[in-house]
């Protein structure tokens, strides 16, 4: 019930035309019903120990602030009448945690379409704020192992260092942010221009 909601809930938000309101929902969702903290941990991995209480907490506020930047950067238009879903599988693991396979159809693709159905596993967490995303796995590729990876390529990068690192994650950060706020500037004007053409 709780994965068949936020599915409905995430394929409204995406078929919102008010890009604004899109990002605004999307934000509030992934803020009340994905488990960050989990998230960001694990994604460091090793390196958590390595920093200091200091640099864990700048760590955390860039994290979270990465997330929110990534998701803009993918193609987020879509009609909620081109897309269907199916829960078909849910497997307990213990009493904190549970897996929801679901199958989306496009309804807009060719039936020869290998992109027409796409199988997504949600692992879901019990914690203490209620019941929360923890990872994804689509085509059994997880999430938060792949961004692992990237992550300590990135350390690599900066040689272990975990203060050049939190350097370097700041400005990737703030460029995303600042190409995020381009492309919604650039769609806002456009969408404006679109509404106020019959008029002019």
């Amino acid at each position: 019930e709780w994965a068949n909601a936020r599915a409905v809930e995430l394929i409204d938000a995406l078929s919102e035309d008010n890009l604004a309101k899109k990002y605004q929902i999307l934000d509030d969702l992934y803020n009340k019903y994905v488990d960050s903290k989990y998230i960001g941990r694990f994604v460091i991995g090793k390196y958590w120990g390595y920093m200091t209480p200091t640099e864990q907490t700048q760590y955390m506020q860039l994290f979270n602030r990465y997330a929110l930047a990534l998701y803009k950067s993918y193609p987020l238009n879509f009609k909620k009448e081109n897309i269907d879903f199916k829960i078909y599988q849910v497997n307990v693991l213990s009493a904190q945690r549970a897996e929801a396979r679901v199958v989306i159809h496009q309804n807009n693709l060719p039936e020869d379409d290998a992109l027409q159905n796409i199988i997504v596993q949600l692992n879901i967490k019990d914690t203490p704020e209620g019941l929360k995303l923890e990872d994804i796995k689509i085509a059994e590729v997880s999430l938060i192992i792949s961004y692992r990876n990237k992550f300590y390529q990135m350390i690599a990068t900066s040689d272990g260092e975990m203060s050049w690192f939190l350097e370097d994650f700041a400005d990737i950060v703030k460029s995303m942010e600042q190409q995020q706020q381009k492309s919604k500037n650039k769609q806002q004007e456009n969408q404006f221009n679109e509404e106020n053409k019959d008029i002019e």
